[in-house]
Protein backbone atom coordinates (compact mmCIF):
# COMPACT_ATOMS: atom_id res chain seq x y z
CA UNK A 1 0.00 0.00 0.00
CA UNK A 2 2.82 2.36 -0.71
CA UNK A 3 0.73 4.24 -2.98
CA UNK A 4 -3.49 5.06 -4.27
CA UNK A 5 -4.69 5.58 -7.56
CA UNK A 6 -7.72 6.28 -8.09
CA UNK A 7 -9.43 5.83 -12.08
CA UNK A 8 -12.34 5.55 -13.70
CA UNK A 9 -12.50 3.50 -16.96
CA UNK A 10 -14.17 5.26 -19.42
CA UNK A 11 -13.16 8.97 -18.29
CA UNK A 12 -9.77 8.58 -18.72
CA UNK A 13 -9.26 6.99 -22.35
CA UNK A 14 -12.81 9.16 -23.36
CA UNK A 15 -14.45 5.82 -24.59
CA UNK A 16 -17.15 6.81 -26.79
CA UNK A 17 -17.46 3.98 -29.53
CA UNK A 18 -19.93 1.98 -29.30
CA UNK A 19 -18.45 -1.10 -28.49
CA UNK A 20 -16.78 0.03 -25.87
CA UNK A 21 -17.30 -2.03 -22.31
CA UNK A 22 -17.39 1.13 -20.44
CA UNK A 23 -18.77 4.95 -21.99
CA UNK A 24 -17.36 8.04 -20.26
CA UNK A 25 -20.69 8.94 -19.86
CA UNK A 26 -21.60 5.79 -17.70
CA UNK A 27 -18.22 6.33 -16.00
CA UNK A 28 -19.14 9.97 -14.52
CA UNK A 29 -21.97 8.87 -12.42
CA UNK A 30 -20.00 6.16 -10.63
CA UNK A 31 -20.17 6.84 -7.11
CA UNK A 32 -16.99 5.18 -6.49
CA UNK A 33 -14.92 8.91 -6.64
CA UNK A 34 -16.84 9.98 -3.39
CA UNK A 35 -15.99 7.21 -1.61
CA UNK A 36 -12.12 8.17 -2.23
CA UNK A 37 -12.03 10.49 0.91
CA UNK A 38 -12.93 7.75 3.39
CA UNK A 39 -9.59 6.08 1.92
CA UNK A 40 -7.74 7.59 4.75
CA UNK A 41 -9.82 6.57 7.93
CA UNK A 42 -9.09 2.82 6.71
CA UNK A 43 -5.48 3.25 5.75
CA UNK A 44 -4.61 5.44 9.03
CA UNK A 45 -6.64 3.85 11.56
CA UNK A 46 -3.63 1.69 12.46
CA UNK A 47 -1.54 5.05 12.93
CA UNK A 48 1.94 5.36 11.90
CA UNK A 49 1.92 1.22 11.62
CA UNK A 50 0.33 1.96 8.23
CA UNK A 51 3.96 2.46 6.70
CA UNK A 52 4.60 -1.27 8.12
CA UNK A 53 1.99 -2.64 5.81
CA UNK A 54 3.01 -4.80 3.27
CA UNK A 55 0.83 -5.34 -0.21
CA UNK A 56 0.35 -9.70 -0.40
CA UNK A 57 -2.61 -10.32 -2.56
CA UNK A 58 -2.33 -13.82 -2.64
CA UNK A 59 -2.93 -14.14 1.67
CA UNK A 60 -6.44 -13.99 0.55
CA UNK A 61 -8.23 -17.32 -1.18
CA UNK A 62 -9.75 -17.04 -3.47
CA UNK A 63 -8.59 -13.68 -4.44
CA UNK A 64 -11.30 -13.16 -7.24
CA UNK A 65 -14.16 -14.77 -8.87
CA UNK A 66 -14.56 -16.36 -12.07
CA UNK A 67 -14.77 -13.35 -14.13
CA UNK A 68 -11.26 -11.96 -14.56
CA UNK A 69 -12.35 -9.20 -17.47
CA UNK A 70 -14.46 -7.51 -14.19
CA UNK A 71 -14.41 -4.28 -12.02
CA UNK A 72 -15.79 -6.44 -9.43
CA UNK A 73 -15.01 -9.67 -7.39
CA UNK A 74 -11.61 -8.95 -7.28
CA UNK A 75 -9.69 -9.16 -3.01
CA UNK A 76 -6.81 -7.43 -1.55
CA UNK A 77 -4.67 -7.70 1.46
CA UNK A 78 -1.26 -6.03 2.78
CA UNK A 79 -0.45 -7.32 6.21
CA UNK A 80 2.77 -5.81 8.81
CA UNK A 81 5.89 -7.88 8.96
CA UNK A 82 4.98 -9.28 12.26
CA UNK A 83 2.03 -10.74 11.18
CA UNK A 84 0.47 -8.63 13.75
CA UNK A 85 -2.52 -6.33 11.81
CA UNK A 86 -4.24 -7.03 8.16
CA UNK A 87 -6.11 -4.78 6.01
CA UNK A 88 -7.89 -6.57 3.30
CA UNK A 89 -10.24 -5.13 0.31
CA UNK A 90 -13.23 -7.40 -0.80
CA UNK A 91 -15.27 -6.47 -3.95
CA UNK A 92 -18.91 -6.31 -4.58
CA UNK A 93 -19.16 -9.94 -6.07
CA UNK A 94 -16.33 -11.61 -3.97
CA UNK A 95 -17.26 -15.15 -2.71
CA UNK A 96 -16.56 -15.90 1.02
CA UNK A 97 -12.68 -16.12 1.44
CA UNK A 98 -10.09 -17.35 3.88
CA UNK A 99 -6.99 -14.89 4.74
CA UNK A 100 -3.32 -17.02 5.20
CA UNK A 101 -0.33 -15.92 6.95
CA UNK A 102 -1.84 -14.75 10.57
CA UNK A 103 0.14 -15.74 13.30
CA UNK A 104 -0.78 -19.53 14.94
CA UNK A 105 -3.83 -20.00 17.19
CA UNK A 106 -4.47 -16.44 17.64
CA UNK A 107 -7.06 -14.10 18.49
CA UNK A 108 -7.83 -11.16 16.16
CA UNK A 109 -9.64 -7.82 16.99
CA UNK A 110 -11.74 -7.98 13.73
CA UNK A 111 -13.77 -4.74 12.38
CA UNK A 112 -15.54 -4.47 8.50
CA UNK A 113 -15.01 -1.01 7.10
CA UNK A 114 -17.57 0.52 4.86
CA UNK A 115 -16.22 2.68 2.03
CA UNK A 116 -19.86 4.33 1.32
CA UNK A 117 -19.60 6.13 4.63
CA UNK A 118 -16.47 5.42 6.24
CA UNK A 119 -17.83 3.62 9.35
CA UNK A 120 -16.49 0.94 11.13
CA UNK A 121 -18.90 -2.34 12.64
CA UNK A 122 -17.32 -5.07 14.18
CA UNK A 123 -17.16 -8.54 11.94
CA UNK A 124 -17.66 -12.52 13.49
CA UNK A 125 -18.40 -10.62 16.67
CA UNK A 126 -15.57 -8.40 17.20
CA UNK A 127 -12.93 -10.93 17.44
CA UNK A 128 -11.71 -13.91 14.94
CA UNK A 129 -9.52 -16.70 15.81
CA UNK A 130 -6.54 -18.44 13.33
CA UNK A 131 -6.04 -21.97 12.97
CA UNK A 132 -3.08 -23.94 13.41
CA UNK A 133 -1.96 -23.11 10.03
CA UNK A 134 -2.61 -19.64 10.67
CA UNK A 135 -5.82 -19.32 8.42
CA UNK A 136 -9.06 -16.96 9.30
CA UNK A 137 -12.20 -17.74 8.01
CA UNK A 138 -13.70 -14.40 7.00
CA UNK A 139 -17.07 -14.27 8.29
CA UNK A 140 -20.21 -13.45 5.87
CA UNK A 141 -20.03 -9.73 4.79
CA UNK A 142 -22.33 -7.43 5.99
CA UNK A 143 -23.76 -6.95 2.49
CA UNK A 144 -23.58 -7.59 -1.12
CA UNK A 145 -21.33 -4.44 -1.83
CA UNK A 146 -17.35 -3.90 -1.19
CA UNK A 147 -16.31 -4.35 2.17
CA UNK A 148 -12.70 -3.43 3.90
CA UNK A 149 -11.41 -5.83 7.00
CA UNK A 150 -8.93 -4.78 9.84
CA UNK A 151 -7.58 -7.53 11.55
CA UNK A 152 -5.37 -6.50 14.78
CA UNK A 153 -3.91 -8.46 17.53
CA UNK A 154 -5.63 -8.20 20.80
Amino acid sequence: MGGYVYGAEGIWGADIEAAAPIHMWDAFQWISGAQVKYLREFAFSIGPRFQDLEPIPGLISPDRDHNTQSYEGWAYCARTGDKSIFHAYFEKGMPRAQIRGARLNTRYRAQWFDPRNGTWQNAGGGTLQSGPTGSIEVPDFPGDTDWGLKLTIE
